[in-house]
């Protein structure tokens, strides 16, 4: 009988003990790395006081004038001839591969011309509700999202956006500031 109980007392103590490691960091998903071909990128970006770590997933350098195009993961950048203002270095970044939200950089520079932003959102949950995909861009003078003009080929799953300003653009049904609540 006595060895019955320290049994019992043994089992239970396990089971609490698993229990507690179980509760205690469950929460939080284990970090995976960048995909072949992406890097970490030293940008971040701070919105609504949440950081965000950016993965440059294309990047060259285009001189002023040039077209050129700049592509990588779902992403492709399109300047037309005369649209950069100055020589720079045109990188593409994401935070998440699943999600459409790119961050162009040099952040801020105004384009001469108008350029495309083609997005392909096949495989995310965007195709869902692709009949009303916007694309938005972020106003890091104001704080608040705006949405840009664009096109949403239904068919190929892919939305081209007009781009005039570099910086954070994401394609959402809803408008991302609100998160729709």
């Amino acid at each position: 009988m006595g060895q019955l109980n320290s049994r019992m007392r043994v089992w239970m103590a396990g089971g609490l003990g698993l229990l507690a490691v179980l509760a205690s960091g469950c929460s939080v998903a284990p970090p995976t790395a960048p995909q072949a071909g992406i890097t970490k990128s030293n940008q971040a970006t701070t919105l609504s006081s949440t950081t965000i770590t950016w993965y440059t997933v294309a990047s060259a350098w285009v001189d002023k004038g040039q077209a050129a195009t700049v592509a990588g993961s779902r992403y492709q950048l399109q300047l037309v001839r005369g649209a950069m203002p100055s020589g720079a270095q045109v990188t593409l970044g994401e935070h998440d591969p699943l999600f459409c939200d790119v961050n162009i950089g040099p952040s801020g520079m105004a384009m001469s011309k108008t350029c495309s932003l083609a997005i392909s959102y096949g495989g995310t949950n965007l195709v869902l509700n692709a009949d009303q995909l916007k694309l938005y861009r972020y106003n890091e003078a104001t704080g608040l999202w705006e949405q840009a003009a664009g096109t949403n080929d239904l068919t190929r799953q892919v939305f081209t956006g007009k781009v005039s300003v570099f910086g954070r653009y994401q394609l959402s049904p809803v408008d991302p500031g609100k998160g729709g609540w």
